[in-house]
């Protein structure tokens, strides 16, 4: 396909195993960036105290590593490594949700990088 006139880049993804399980991530700071550490538990309370969460999923660096070889298809695996992973809180929320709530929620929360939402190709 990257042959094909016109197309100038082709990736392809395997299923995240985070499509149905969670809604929304909230990735955090590694250790060695600007922003610090995160202070997991506060995190970890700000997340709780959001309305209508139903399910918290920890997702550790070695486990972020994991998935991101499944679902982009590292070829290279030697570039990647445990320490460059974020750890993340993955979030299923019970009924409906805001994603722009969540995230004014967790704004300037020390140690958080980004909410995205877990969404199927």
């Amino acid at each position: 396909m990257q042959r094909l006139p016109g197309v100038f880049h082709v990736e392809s993804y395997r299923d995240d195993p985070w499509w149905g399980r969670a809604d929304v991530a909230v990735r955090l700071y590694r250790k060695d960036c600007e922003g610090g550490p995160a202070d997991r538990r506060a995190v970890l309370d700000r997340v709780r105290a959001l309305p209508g969460v139903d399910e918290i999923y920890f997702e550790d660096a070695g486990h972020a590593l994991a998935v991101m070889r499944h679902v982009h298809w590292v070829d290279r695996p030697e570039f990647y490594h445990v320490e460059l992973m974020p750890e993340a809180f993955h979030v299923r929320f019970a009924g409906s949700w805001d994603l722009a709530r969540v995230r004014r929620a967790l704004a300037g929360v020390p140690g958080v990088v980004k909410v995205v939402r877990h969404a199927p190709p």
